[in-house]
């Protein structure tokens, strides 16, 4: 295996609590596809009803009892489709942060990283895309320092990196955005929520952008 693999895998290790029961490599059980679209790209979680660990089922039924009660902060610029879209990214964002942390302003927040952002409704196959999500994440974060979001806001650089270095032809810049993406990942998986922890071990197991 690659060590520098190696390395983040044993950062996400010491990272999890010893009663932690999460095992030590992504389970079939789990429906981590299901979970990176819910947190990486903002869609709605379904009950998949899969035999989860514990910690994980209590952490998904709170996230999903949040969800039902969201409400968007956010407005649609225009009447036409693009607009539409855009909104509908921008909100499934501000839901999944919301949905995530119980924390005091949280709705507030959660629309304030979902206006600002840059947040595309599709790359195009473009690296310039993601790669502008993960600086704007990343900007909001620097001004935010406090922020309750800030390991979520890890998480989502780190696979905006692992995404731009795959859309990368030059092996320089490839290396440049896997390293951003082992950071971030790190400090992701020191985060105290259990879905983001999983998810951090579930990229690092299985480094890729989409799982389709």
């Amino acid at each position: 295996m690659n060590p520098r693999v190696v390395t983040v895998l044993m950062l996400l290790a010491s990272a999890l609590p010893v009663t932690t029961p999460v095992p030590a490599q992504a389970s079939p059980s789990i429906p981590s596809d299901n979970l990176k679209s819910v947190l990486l790209f903002g869609w709605r979680m379904a009950d998949s009803g899969v035999a989860v660990p514990a910690e994980l089922r209590k952490a998904i039924d709170e996230y999903r009892q949040r969800q039902a009660g969201f409400r968007t902060r956010l407005s649609p610029k225009g009447r036409d489709w693009l607009d539409r879209v855009v909104f509908e990214k921008r909100s499934g964002f501000e839901r999944t942060i919301w949905s995530l942390f119980d924390a005091p302003g949280i709705g507030g927040i959660a629309a304030d990283f979902a206006r600002t952002c840059p947040l595309f409704y599709e790359w195009e196959g473009m690296a310039e895309s993601p790669r502008a999500e993960a600086r704007g994440a990343e900007s909001y974060l620097r001004e935010h320092p406090d922020t309750p979001i800030a390991s979520f806001l890890h998480l989502f650089v780190a696979h905006r990196h692992l995404c731009t270095a795959q859309f990368m032809q030059a092996p320089s810049e490839h290396d440049d955005e896997m390293a951003g993406f082992r950071r971030e990942l790190a400090f992701a998986a020191r985060a105290a929520h259990p879905l983001i922890r999983f998810q951090a071990m579930d990229l690092a197991m299985n480094p890729r952008c989409f799982d389709r």
